[in-house]
């Protein structure tokens, strides 16, 4: 009995127990066929001769449980159970390993040709060819782009008769 369930680390002694409690096996042959119905809706591709993926195999899970209903040893039908289980898991698990990597690489390939400068790092040859760009342009490519100079633009000493707040006080204009 023990060789039997040593593939099974994640399952109690009773758990391999109620395996071979008929009503119990079937109970989890339904809760592992609805699985599979389930995950099969994600494979949503087809092979090469058109058929969906999706739908094989839905076939092929109701096909083993047609030819399981001809067994009668209940060490069998809890083995088969059991291997249809660990299968499924380890399935379920590349598939979304896979996916987490396709959507990394969505993700990388999205960030790594978007225009919108800020979002991505900018090449040294990209950086050259914006500040010859500036130069031609009449730029101090020296500058941040987002610098404006305020030195030449005229400030009122008050708004509205409100006195202006600089960061050394008070506006006061000096009387020549």
């Amino acid at each position: 009995m023990s060789g039997l369930f040593s593939r099974m680390p994640k399952y109690d002694a009773t758990f391999k127990m109620r395996l071979l409690n008929d009503n119990f096996r079937r109970m989890e042959t339904l809760k592992l066929y609805k699985e599979v119905l389930k995950f099969s809706k994600l494979f949503t591709w087809q092979d090469e001769s058109g058929v969906m993926w999706g739908d094989m195999i839905k076939l092929s899970a109701r096909q083993e449980i047609e030819s399981s209903k001809e067994e009668k040893d209940p060490q069998i039908l809890a083995q088969a159970l059991v291997n249809a289980r660990m299968a499924l898991d380890e399935i379920q698990e590349k598939y979304h390993q896979q996916q987490l990597k396709v959507q990394q690489q969505f993700t990388n390939h999205i960030n790594n040709t978007r225009t919108d400068a800020s979002s991505r790092p900018r090449t040294p040859i990209e950086i050259m060819q914006e500040r010859e760009m500036m130069k031609k342009m009449g730029f101090d490519p020296n500058m941040s782009r987002h610098h404006t100079d305020y030195t030449n633009i005229p400030i009122d000493t008050t708004s509205n008769n409100i006195p202006i707040l600089t960061p050394n006080g008070l506006w006061k204009e000096e009387k020549k």
